[in-house]
Parts: structure tokens; sequence; C-alpha cells
């Protein structure tokens, strides 16, 4: 999804009140599709959407390969949360 997507689905959510939750688990992961290997665009890379209606989920063990496990942080802005 494109940033400029995302920032029209915060819009929309802001205006109804809803929360955008993203899930960016998997920013790090390489695409080896077409025989080129290419880094995906991280979450920071792409300016990964923000706004007080949005959640923001990552994941640590996607990216280092740790299966079955769970581990990751969200990022939001805390002033907005009640």
């Amino acid at each position: 999804v494109s940033p400029e997507m995302l920032e029209q689905v915060r819009g929309i959510c802001g205006k109804v009140g809803a929360w955008l939750i993203v899930d960016n688990t998997y920013e790090n992961f390489v695409n080896y599709g077409g025989g080129q290997s290419t880094k995906a665009p991280s979450a920071g890379e792409i300016g990964f959407v923000q706004g007080s209606n949005v959640v923001n989920i990552f994941s640590f063990s996607k990216c280092y390969g740790m299966m079955g496990h769970r581990v990751g942080y969200i990022a939001y802005d805390r002033d907005d949360v009640e």
C-alpha cells in the first residue's frame, strides 16, 4: 500500500472517529522475485503513517526468524489515548 493511500485511509478513519491499525510486520523482508534481491522499504524509509488515530505494529519474530514467538512492539501517540 502506498504512503499516499495510507494517508487517505488515515484521514477517512479520523473523520469517522476510527483507529487505523497498520501492520508493519514485513517491513524488513527481502524480495527475491525476478532473480534480483531487494530489501523491502522500511517504515522509516517510506515515512510510515502517523496520527492521533493511528497505531503502527512492528515485529521482531518475523524478521529475525523466531518462528513460534510473538515478539514485537506498537507505536502510537500516547497523548491521544485515554
